[in-house]
């Protein structure tokens, strides 16, 4: 058997990788493993049957051979296929395996790290084959980007991921880190690893400091080698003499070195990598790019199913006009950990259809929240999901879908500029929605569609669309105020998880307000309302209070620790954003962070120790009016009983819809109820300070109101005109809202004592006896405002009447 036979090497390697080389022992063959880029202090090597060696830059490392450091010394070896070791002070470790294929990429690294601490910097063996760390304690998986790994007697095994995807493996077990600054560790071989943690600031500097030259070191050699001994020593090949050593694009000879060495030193001390040519020279790293700015951008898509509307079937989105946003996205930009260029994006896609008036209105709404980034062991990859509402009559109770959206590894791509292109259709970019049997509850019974799983396409062009004007420009740091309305219904199934419900409540008005966080340096959008029942009915189980969170992140964590699945929520500028339900990623599992309240007293959610009752699954979405083109007069008027409607023109509020669809179970008594409510209604904005609102004079601020409806049980959204004619010296305003549903109401409401930036009333309609109660709260205008400090309003109102009449809405309006 050959010698590359015997650790693993094709034979045709020895000539298309060089990577066997003669030791200037001349004692034996060995496979050539890594050469060293950088030596500091003193670094010794002792290759299989030789005797120990010190490390020179040029030295070339062979399998097996064993590589220790001083209490002051520190060695880089660099590998053919971009991989480099970074070995700290009182170090000692085996490199046990190193294959690799320059045609196929393919590659293996595995080291035994018996003491001290190292940092991998993964090339291409380790985006394929992967690279192992063994310590006496605990067993390390890289996949591609960077780990730095310390062992020690006193305190086991720690590692750091800076990049890419890292497991450790002790005491039986496995725990897996995929965040980068998060560490986890092992104190003996028979225990299980720690949970992965976000790693302190002195740890981090600790493992950076270790394999980082210090400023008394030369980086090199002891004595400065002649171009002959440069050739002897193989630097820049794998197998044979080669040209002179070059740096900073300068040959370096005897008559040269003394010019350029301070260069070579200045390379050595801050750690760079220096690759190896093929060109059987070596090559300071070309300086990076330069780093891709945040950006924008559309995407085109294809209908699905026949459907007209992407990520959702046919018998599920029914008949009707759809209005589709294109697929926006935002590029984050910048670099990675490890100097690449970020080429992560998150992505937003709705659609809205509402057709007709009244109880014959049909409606329904889709969000799509998606995470695409590249993945280092998978490529570009696009992970997210898909949340939907629709009501098929007014008389029917919506009907909720969510599933899973991903791209098939290894089939999406990148532009020049790390934005996605490429076909994304059914044989690449697949979704599958998994519906229940049961998906549509009328009041008298079920209609059941099917429930078969059904594949369907999401198709992008391979050029991108025309970025919208304006799309993106406006991506800023903010928390915004929110005011809720909706009509919802509680059904109760018993046993828990039947497939029809023993009881329906009737459709009860829910008000709120909450918070939407908009987070321009990740792009991540994250939502609370907190709502409750304005007439709960305590004779049934329904849902009394709630609170709903949406997205992916929060304003007190915006690092995240918590964990949050990062793909439920896409802030793509002030008027075009959407989130789904949020939700703590536990491995594969997500457990949904809402809660709800019902009659008697009980709150379900997903909590440690929680055996009696739970939250399984809250079913959101939320996103914007101008996202799925309803923040238009054509829309609102075809919705209204007005002759026209003209949403308000807002610059920094915004007005959207959101949906839910909430199982919570009793386990002790084996009952299930699902709270559901369709194309609900929320309103947000920058709240005016209270010192800013005036003391005299008066305005008029103008917009629309919407609201949902339930007439005598049957559901529908309609709009109307608003106006609200400000006193700021008698702290009053004469509200008039008309065109809607009908009705038209009017009357005084009244600037809060103590608080004018709120303000509060009651309005009624005259003969048909309907009343209004209406809550709301100055705004902050936008840059084109006359007064931005309060230019805009915003709130939300409920109505009852007779006949089993309710509603539940929203009104946006400003001032010229």
């Amino acid at each position: 058997m050959s010698e590359a036979e015997k650790v693993g090497l094709r034979p045709h390697l020895l000539a298309g990788a060089a990577i066997l080389a003669l030791l200037h022992s001349g004692t034996a063959f060995a496979a050539t493993v890594g050469t060293a880029g950088a030596a500091n202090t003193r670094s010794t090597g002792t290759p299989p049957g030789s005797a120990m060696r010190v490390i020179e830059i040029g030295t070339q490392v062979v399998t097996d051979e064993k590589i220790e450091t001083s209490a002051s010394g520190s060695v880089q070896l660099l590998f053919i296929d971009k991989t480099t070791l970074n070995i700290g002070p009182n170090s000692s470790l085996i490199i046990d395996k190193f294959v690799f294929d320059p045609a196929t990429a393919q590659g293996e690294l595995a080291i035994s790290l018996s003491k001290g601490v190292l940092r991998v910097v993964g090339g291409q063996a380790t985006h394929t084959g992967g690279a192992t760390i063994t310590t006496p304690v605990a067993a390390l998986g890289l996949r591609g980007g960077i780990v730095s790994a310390k062992h020690s007697k006193a305190e086991g095994t720690q590692a750091i991921l800076g990049f890419g995807a890292l497991t450790m493996t002790s005491g039986g077990e496995t725990q897996t880190v995929t965040r980068p600054g998060f560490i986890v560790k092992a104190v003996s071989a028979n225990s299980p690893p720690s949970t992965p943690t976000k790693a302190t600031s002195a740890e981090i500097n600790e493992a950076n400091g270790a394999v980082t030259s210090k400023g008394n070191q030369a980086g090199g050699s002891s004595v400065r080698p002649t171009d002959q001994q440069a050739a002897d020593y193989n630097v820049g090949t794998a197998i044979s003499a080669a040209p002179p050593l070059q740096i900073g694009g300068q040959v370096l000879t005897s008559t040269n070195l003394n010019a350029i060495n301070g260069t070579a030193d200045a390379i050595a001390q801050q750690g760079a990598q220096v690759p190896l040519s093929t060109q059987a020279s070596v090559v300071p790293s070309p300086p990076p790019p330069p780093a891709p700015q945040p950006q924008a951008f559309a995407l085109m898509t294809t209908a699905g199913a026949g459907s007209g509307v992407p990520f959702l079937t046919a018998s599920f989105a029914g008949n009707g006009n759809f209005n589709v946003s294109p697929v926006l996205g935002f590029a984050a930009g910048g670099t990675n950990a490890n100097g690449t260029p970020n080429t992560s994006s998150r992505l937003l896609q709705a659609s809205l259809s509402v057709n007709g008036q009244g109880p014959a209105q049909t409606s329904t709404i889709s969000v799509m929240t998606a995470l695409f980034t590249n993945d280092p062991t998978l490529g570009p990859t696009l992970t997210g999901g898909v949340d939907a509402s629709t009501r098929k009559a007014a008389n029917q109770i919506a009907f909720h879908l969510d599933s899973a959206v991903s791209s098939v590894p290894g089939t999406a791509h990148v532009d020049a500029n790390g934005l996605p292109i490429g076909s994304f259709g059914t044989n690449q970019n697949q979704a599958v929605i998994n519906p229940p049997a049961s998906k549509i509850i009328p009041s008298q019974g079920f209609t059941n569609l099917g429930g078969t799983p059904q594949n369907f396409t999401f198709n992008q062009t391979v050029n991108r669309l025309p970025t919208p004007a304006g799309l993106g420009a406006d991506h800023p740091n903010a928390l915004l105020t929110a005011f809720v309305g909706g009509i919802m219904q509680t059904l109760t199934f018993s046993p828990a998880g039947a497939a029809r419900p023993v009881a329906v409540s009737a459709p009860f008005a829910i008000n709120g307000t909450g918070q939407i966080f908009l987070d321009g340096s990740s792009s991540k959008l994250g939502a609370e309302f907190d709502v409750a029942a304005v007439n709960p009915n305590s004779t049934t189980p329904q849902l009394t209070s709630a609170n709903f969170k949406f997205g992916s992140v929060t304003p007190n964590d915006p690092n995240n620790t918590a964990g949050l699945g990062t793909a439920r929520g896409t802030f793509i500028d002030r008027t075009d954003f959407g989130a789904r339900a949020q939700a703590v990623m536990n491995g594969d599992a997500s457990i949904e962070t809402s809660s709800i309240t019902d009659t008697s007293g009980r709150t379900f959610q997903n909590s440690p120790g929680n055996t009696s009752t739970s939250l399984s699954s809250t079913g959101l979405l939320m996103v914007t009016a101008n996202t799925v083109g309803a923040n238009t007069s054509t829309f609102l008027t075809s919705i209204s009983t007005a002759p026209s409607v003209t949403p308000c023109q807002c610059e920094f509020t915004q007005w959207g819809f959101w949906s839910a669809s909430a199982t919570r179970t009793d386990r002790v008594n084996n009952v299930s109820f699902l709270d559901t409510g369709n194309l609900m209604l929320w309103v947000a904005g920058i709240p005016a300070k209270a010192t800013d609102i005036p003391t005299t004079g008066a305005a008029t601020y103008t917009g629309h109101a919407i609201a949902n409806i339930s007439n005598n049980g049957a559901q529908y959204i309609a709009a109307g005109t608003f106006t609200n004619q400000v006193n700021f010296a008698q702290r009053t305003g004469l509200v008039q809202i008309a065109g809607l549903d009908t009705s038209s109401y009017g009357g005084v409401v009244n600037l809060a004592q103590g608080s004018p930036n709120l303000f509060s009333g009651v309005l009624n309609t005259g003969p048909s006896n309907r009343f209004l109660t209406l809550s709301g709260q100055f705004f902050q205008g936008g840059p084109t405002n006359t007064t931005p400090l309060f230019g805009e309003m915003g709130g939300n109102f409920s109505i009852t009447g007779p006949n089993n009449y309710l509603g539940s809405g929203i009104f946006a309006a400003r001032k010229p």
